[in-house]
């Protein structure tokens, strides 16, 4: 089933997720009743398919989850990262 193909971007195997069709399809249905999928179905090769796309809503919470990752990453990276104490208190030093 295509459904159960990696889903990511096309970089490579290691920027790639496997997602079973028992998590998949709750999470589309979940999404498009949030309004930020829309569905149709449609005949793709002799075979009715539902195709999902991303709606304006979805597009905008798509590109501050975006943000709000790219802040984690360079949080993570900064040039300076903390020290985190040996004693393993929980404290750090700068």
């Amino acid at each position: 089933m295509e459904a159960t193909r990696s889903v990511g971007s096309s970089k490579s195997d290691a920027s790639r997720y496997r997602i079973g069709l028992g998590s998949l399809y709750p999470l589309l249905h979940s999404l498009e009743r949030g309004g930020l999928l829309k569905s149709a179905l449609k005949n793709v090769g002799g075979r009715k398919r539902r195709v999902y796309k991303i709606t304006p809503v979805g597009k905008k919470v798509l590109d501050k989850a975006k943000a709000k990752v790219d802040e984690l990453h360079h949080e993570l990276h900064e040039e300076h990262p903390r020290k985190i104490s040996p004693f393993g208190d929980g404290s750090a030093s700068i």
